[in-house]
């Protein structure tokens, strides 16, 4: 969960500095897609590791985008595969700087079983930025009220309801 909530507020501070696109949601869930693919089937069938650990390389979040974006409209299509794809870089990215006791991402899987991580971090680092991004979070969604309320206010009587 802290890991997801950091990839989260990273991606969220990413888009704040670039250009506002459209299917930002799409962006931010595919910042965190490899980890949603990966991380629970070895929790419940510790077994299926070797299975799913392709999807957390870029060929198999490649893959994933692809085929998540064709349940967009078409000319919506590319967009979403777009922001998907950068959203998965982006925690990609991230990844290399985590540190892991035995082998970490196999990215260039089944090509090589080396993981090219720069090891600045441990994974667990992320628990002690809980309450900073947790802070973030929260001040976001509340600015986010307060403009969703002060819009509703300026229309006209009966078409908020």
């Amino acid at each position: 969960m802290p890991d997801l909530l950091t990839h989260l507020m990273i991606a969220q501070g990413c888009r704040k500095l670039g250009n506002r696109c459209s299917l930002t949601s799409c962006f931010l869930i595919g910042t965190v897609l490899p980890d949603l693919l990966v991380r629970p089937f070895p929790i419940i069938w510790p077994s299926l590791f070797w299975f799913v650990m392709p999807l957390h390389t870029p060929v198999g979040l490649l893959l994933v985008c692809a085929f998540t974006s064709q349940f967009f409209r078409p000319p919506r299509r590319k967009l979403a595969f777009c922001n998907l794809l950068g959203g998965a870089a982006l925690h990609l990215f991230l990844d290399l700087f985590q540190k892991h006791i035995k082998s970490g991402y196999l990215w260039f899987f089944p090509f090589s079983w080396s993981t090219p991580e720069i090891g600045l971090i441990w994974p667990e680092t992320s628990l002690y930025l809980l309450p900073v991004w947790s802070g973030i979070g929260v001040f976001y969604l509340a600015r986010w009220f307060v403009g969703r309320r002060v819009v509703l206010k300026q229309l006209p009587l009966g078409a908020g309801k």
